[in-house]
């Protein structure tokens, strides 16, 4: 179990949705290790325990639980798998998704970091952008319940209404898709 005090989240993907989000995460004080591909954004962060990355393995190499919210399934299967992804750091304990990257992909990539021993919570968000900016966004959580209820502290941050689906990595995926149709 990762202990709060002391933890370093680790944020990837710093986009519509992620800058505001990782924003917020900052200014309630945590420290962080971030990576995204634009440059420009990711200068934008610099600051006091905040750690500027050159790759997600090395996101996962200075920080203890990751977030991620990427554009597209292929890229969370890269930024995750890949020759410099997070499966390959050696501190990542727990892994957030916080994109829409659909069933098949939180599941394959759920599987393999379980596999390598690093906890897994599948967490679509939905609320657009101004939500991100207040932290008034709906998360759907799925994966081990202890885990979600050991992150509740960073999903406060993030969100004002969290569903915790089920315990199988891919639920809370299943659950956003039904969720864009009704709406």
């Amino acid at each position: 179990m990762v202990a709060v005090k002391g933890t370093r989240l680790g944020f990837i993907g710093l986009g519509a949705m992620g800058f505001p989000i990782a924003s917020r995460l900052a200014k309630a004080g945590y420290p962080l290790a971030i990576f995204d591909v634009n440059k420009s954004t990711l200068e934008s962060f610099k600051g006091k325990d905040i750690l500027l990355q050159s790759s997600p393995k090395d996101v996962a190499d200075n920080a203890d639980i990751i977030l991620v919210s990427l554009p597209s399934p292929n890229v969370v299967k890269e930024v995750t798998l890949g020759r410099n992804g997070v499966i390959q750091g050696n501190r990542v304990k727990i892994y957030i998704d916080l994109s829409t990257s659909g069933e098949t992909m939180a599941s394959e990539v759920g599987k393999h970091l379980l596999n390598k021993g690093i906890q897994v919570l599948d967490s679509p968000i939905s609320g657009g952008v101004v939500k991100a900016q207040n932290g008034m966004l709906s998360l759907m959580v799925a994966g081990d319940k202890e885990i979600y209820e050991q992150c509740q502290h960073i999903f406060n941050h993030i969100g004002n209404k969290h569903f915790y689906i089920g315990d199988k990595v891919g639920q809370a995926q299943v659950m956003k898709g039904i969720n864009n149709l009704l709406s």
